[in-house]
């Protein structure tokens, strides 16, 4: 069956694969209202400054770890594939999720928080990149968007949990145990989810990435085409690597005039965006809230801030259908 000239095969796998987004959003959302809660139940008993301190900890700590699972997502999916890479992630927050839903002191709170990070390094990094090597190219950042508007529409859900749980003893195990779901639906839909055909063709697998690509293509479309693209461009790669077999990829990227301008626009869009703050405003948005002296109540600010992060995911869809149309430039201008 197709939609829109692409088999449902192909969107359904996108959509799957941006269950790691959600789970981004979610635990970025989740942690502001959580943590109003957890002030209360599990912090409550400690001075100003070791009541901060732990708050900064609890917060951050997911965010040091994912860092650095990421770094290691990326060796482990080009060693043992994007599929394992996306399975370890969903089983590692599915894991922290069960922890932190049984945690009965900071310390186990805080374990517990790290070891989503860790999933949420490995979905971070392998998102995307599973889904740009799925997609054709007609609508790959259509499909690239998948995981922006997943994000988005996760911190708004654990918002909306966070309000549902405000009044509810030891509320905030249920808002970090719930995001266990979705990523067990991710590992389990993952059994089920081929692999890269980039990938496998890079490992001389060109029968398995052509099957693959069998499954994600309409049945018009030119697969041998493509298949051959990837087969040269993996070449080429190999024949760089080779010839460059005792420098770091880091090394050559730096000597390529081409690479370099691509990977310092790329990498300054983020810093700036990163520098704006919207990231720490989505962590501590509850708290900011609650600072401004709105509402002393914990429900209220949790469903003003539920309110905030609906405009979130409104303010993603149009750039899911104006993409394809404008442009990438046009959208980040624009977005400016």
């Amino acid at each position: 069956m197709e939609v829109g000239g692409q088999p449902l095969f192909l969107y359904g796998l996108a959509f799957i694969t941006a269950v790691g987004g959600f789970l981004f959003g979610y635990d970025t959302g989740v942690v502001s209202g959580a943590m109003l809660m957890v002030e209360d139940d599990l912090l409550g008993m400690l001075d100003d400054a070791s009541r901060d301190l732990w708050h900064e900890f609890i917060v951050t700590g997911t965010i040091a770890a994912a860092a650095i699972f990421s770094l290691i997502s990326g060796a482990v999916s080009q060693r043992f594939g994007r599929k394992l890479s996306m399975m370890a992630g969903s089983l590692l927050f599915t894991a922290g999720a069960v922890v932190m839903a049984l945690a009965n002191s900071k310390e186990i709170l805080l374990v517990g928080r790290l070891i989503v990070g860790g999933g949420l390094g490995f979905a971070s990094s392998t998102v995307p990149l599973y889904i740009a090597e799925v997609s054709p190219e007609s609508i790959r950042g259509f499909l690239t968007t998948f995981n922006q508007i997943m994000i988005t529409f996760g911190i708004f859900c654990s918002n909306i949990v966070d309000g549902i749980f405000a009044n509810t003893k030891n509320g905030w195990k249920y808002d970090f145990g719930l995001g266990g779901i979705p990523s067990f639906v991710l590992l389990l839909g993952f059994f089920f989810c081929p692999e890269s055909p980039r990938w496998l063709v890079n490992r001389g697998r060109v029968d398995e990435a052509r099957n693959v690509l069998r499954k994600i293509r309409a049945k018009d479309f030119n697969i041998e085409q493509e298949l051959q693209e990837i087969v040269q461009v993996c070449k080429e790669e190999e024949k760089e690597r080779t010839a460059h077999s005792g420098e770091m990829m880091l090394v050559r990227m730096f000597k390529s005039e081409y690479v370099m301008k691509a990977l310092l626009v790329g990498c300054l869009m983020q810093l700036f965006q990163q520098l704006a703050g919207i990231n720490t405003v989505m962590y501590y948005s509850a708290t900011i809230i609650q600072t401004t002296g709105i509402s002393a109540d914990t429900s209220t600010v949790i469903w003003i801030t539920a309110a905030v992060s609906a405009v979130n995911v409104i303010s993603t869809l149009p750039g899911m259908y104006l993409i394809e149309r404008l442009g990438r430039r046009t959208l980040t201008l624009i977005s400016m």
